[in-house]
């Protein structure tokens, strides 16, 4: 997600207002308490797996893109209406999380 986030400030797609479901899945999996310490396994194996396949360098280079995807979804205003719209078309539940709840979920998950 995060790569593409950064991307998508460079090389717009039609798609990358689809990418905010992440956020959702991984909001949720972390308010019900459904992530162990394999999420973190898995994460350190993703960002293996995305340096081999996209030449991404080193594992700092990849946390600070990480930190710049979490910047972007702060400061452009388009994420957070990608959000709106994902929550409008697909969230049926009463309580939905805010952006900002989401994105915090995402920080605190990744340590940043």
């Amino acid at each position: 997600m995060s790569r593409r986030i950064v991307d998508a400030n460079q090389t717009p797609r039609d798609s990358d207002k689809h990418l905010v479901r992440h956020l959702y899945d991984l909001y949720q999996l972390k308010q019900q308490n459904c992530l162990s310490d394999n999420y973190y396994i898995v994460l350190d194996r993703v960002l293996e797996k995305e340096q081999e396949m996209f030449g991404t360098g080193n594992f700092d280079r990849m946390r600070t893109k990480v930190t710049s995807a979490l910047h972007h979804l702060r400061t452009d205003k388009k994420w957070e209406e990608h959000w709106q719209f994902f929550l409008e078309q697909m969230v049926y539940q009463s309580e939905k999380p805010s952006f900002e709840q989401a994105v915090i979920a995402v920080e605190e998950l990744n340590c940043i």
